[in-house]
């Protein structure tokens, strides 16, 4: 019976090579955990076995997702112990003890699926298999983590003992268990067979994902890099994955996985590039060693030995390209091909309409009168920025700016050399600020500037510079009085230290500057 179970055990964990043998190695532990606290059966043993087996139902694209899971998606996970208890309540010997399959995701705190049940209510074996199940996947890799060390996957253990798990069990797993291997070799020519039969399936999966996105679409841009990630879960190519779209006579990156954030918005040369190429032939290029193509261009620091581009062709138009640079030589097949131009040909019409609503955007978010953002285009980003920020563990600094004396300028000199001011003032941030950073008018002659992973001392050194150039610059597009050039005031309050809401960093940047004014105004 033993080998029938083995090979039951097997058929889900085909699917994702890299976890084959996960049920033999639970049954294993759990048959010497079980052992040495006097519980031990054969029961058991095949139970522990196939805990896993209901994993069949669950679709290819979740269970091999190389991120952590979605909320519909985490749903469906938690289906796979019921279907446990059903394919193993087929098997006679084991009907009575399936249910033991069904719990092994539950928790002493009652906080397990799928019943929810606190499982010290529940037999010991089951609390066995459960702790056992939790071992091996720990000390396993995963798409989205490596392996923990034994030593590592124990401490886990024992961070949620008594929560999760039976204290007591934990403390034997802790005592006896070490990583054990599983033979792969008689399964490797299925493992092949699998992978063949089952890439059509995984890409229409990906279609599908795709459509689905679609049908939902509220953010572009956030649509764009989750396609891209979409594209990497089926593709499973270690790299760097782009779509760009064109902008004048050049590609500009609007989405990336893989590579830093801060690609996003910057261009390609207008002559260089495969993707170049892709775009203005509109034809895919393949090259599976860039170093023997001299359409390839190297980005410095990088490492790059293969390439695919596809146009997105939309009516006749070639609106975009997609881009996937790889870690290693001879990564792509026709088939990758064949799949790319089949999610380019889904994507193009949202891509198409992405143009338009660009311009929309830009309409909106532009101050007509000084080319800054406006404030709705920093209320727009400020949580992409505080999400960018907390997870790469950055720091950012909001920059109140007030130009001075604009009333006294308007009432002497006139409205139009107030505006020529205003406009002056921005071209000059325009010109001396980094790609990463941005200004906005927040109303009359006040501004807000944004300087992405800036401390509070870069900041004021960026600040003043730019401050020393409108000064230098007013004086000699604008006219004035030569001792008293036109300037501004400004205060910095830095995210997260200084608060981590929008209104809370303008409010302590906006009494900053006002300090700032007194001082120089010898009034503090």
């Amino acid at each position: 019976m033993r080998k029938w179970v083995e090979l039951l055990s097997i058929i889900p964990e085909l699917r994702y090579p890299e976890l084959l043998g996960h049920g033999y190695r639970v049954a294993e532990y759990t048959k010497k955990v079980a052992q040495a606290m006097g519980v031990y059966s054969e029961e058991l043993y095949y139970v522990a076995f196939l805990h896993d087996v209901g994993k069949i139902i669950i679709p290819e694209m979740i269970l091999t997702k190389p991120r952590h899971l979605e909320n519909e998606e985490i749903a469906i996970m938690k289906e796979h112990p019921v279907y446990s208890e059903k394919l193993i309540g087929r098997i006679d010997a084991l009907r009575s003890y399936a249910q033991w399959a069904r719990w092994h995701h539950e928790y002493v705190n009652g906080k397990g699926y799928p019943d929810g049940i606190p499982s010290l209510s529940l037999p010991l074996e089951v609390r066995i298999l459960a702790v056992c199940n939790a071992y091996a996947a720990l000390t396993e890799a995963r798409p989205y983590r490596k392996a923990f060390t034994s030593k590592e996957a124990k401490n886990e253990l024992k961070k949620d003992a008594g929560k999760k798990w039976d204290k007591e069990v934990v403390d034997v797993v802790a005592k006896v268990l070490k990583p054990i291997k599983f033979d792969t070799t008689e399964y490797e020519d299925i493992i092949r067979q699998e992978k063949r039969l089952y890439a059509p399936i995984m890409r229409l999966q990906a279609i599908y994902r795709i459509g689905e996105e679609i049908k939902s679409l509220s953010d572009v841009d956030n649509f764009f890099r989750r396609v891209l990630f979409i594209i990497k879960d089926v593709l499973r190519i270690e790299g760097k994955y782009f779509l760009l779209v064109p902008e004048g006579n050049a590609l500009k990156v609007v989405a990336q996985v893989g590579a830093n954030e801060s690609v996003v918005g910057l261009k390609m040369p207008p002559d260089k590039g495969l993707s170049t190429y892709a775009y203005k032939h509109r034809v895919p290029v393949i090259v599976n060693d860039v170093t023997a193509d001299d359409r390839f261009y190297p980005t410095p620091g990088e490492v790059v030995k293969s390439e695919i581009a596809i146009p997105v062709i939309f009516r006749n138009k070639v609106v975009g390209v997609i881009d996937i640079e790889s870690i290693e030589k001879d990564s792509f097949t026709m088939y990758d091909r064949q799949f790319i131009e089949a999610v380019a040909g889904t994507i193009a019409p949202v891509l198409q309409a992405a143009e338009v609503m660009l311009r929309l955007k830009e309409l909106a978010f532009t101050d007509s009168l000084t080319g800054a953002y406006t404030f709705a285009y920093l209320e727009n980003e400020f949580d992409r920025l505080v999400s960018t920020a907390e997870r790469d563990g950055r720091k950012f600094a909001l920059v109140f700016v007030d130009l001075d004396s604009l009333k006294r300028v308007n009432d002497t000199m006139g409205h139009l050399y107030g505006d020529k001011l205003l406009q002056l003032l921005v071209e000059v941030f325009k010109k001396n600020l980094r790609k990463s950073d941005f200004i906005t008018r927040y109303g009359g002659d006040e501004f807000i500037v944004i300087l992405w992973g800036s401390e509070r001392e870069e900041a004021i050194s960026i600040i003043e510079r730019i401050k020393k150039v409108f000064e230098e610059e007013s004086l000699s597009r604008v006219g004035g009085d030569k001792d008293k050039p036109h300037s501004f005031s400004y205060g910095v309050a830095i995210f997260p230290d200084q608060g981590k809401k929008l209104t809370k960093l303008i409010k302590e940047a906006d009494s900053e500057m006002y300090k700032f004014k007194a001082l120089r105004k010898g009034l503090l």
